[in-house]
């Protein structure tokens, strides 16, 4: 299946924020292989499954939860021009110009 079929660019809006969660979700399915949420994941990257149906897998809520928490954690330990140059990187890197 093509990755124009798997739902993401729907899902995020724009081709490039679809790549780049399915390069994350690539790495996750690779992380958790075995594993039920390993399948699920790769249920969604083969368009077999929607990534909103990953929202009733307990270790994925567990895991962006977590995951949120520590983005916050480090977040505030930035000073705002800090803060300032990862908005501007990230931007960058959405817009393929890293």
């Amino acid at each position: 299946m093509t990755d124009a079929s798997d739902g993401l660019e729907d899902f995020t809006g724009d081709e490039r924020s679809a790549q780049v969660l399915r390069n994350s979700l690539r790495v996750l399915a690779q992380q958790a292989a075995g594993t039920t949420l390993g399948d699920e994941v790769q249920d969604v990257l083969a368009g077999r499954r929607h990534i909103r149906e990953l929202a009733n897998n307990e270790e994925f809520a567990q895991l962006t939860t977590d995951g949120m928490h520590a983005f916050e954690e480090n977040w505030a330990q930035l000073s705002p021009a800090e803060r300032e140059q990862q908005l501007r990187e990230g931007e960058a890197y959405l817009a393929g110009d890293e």
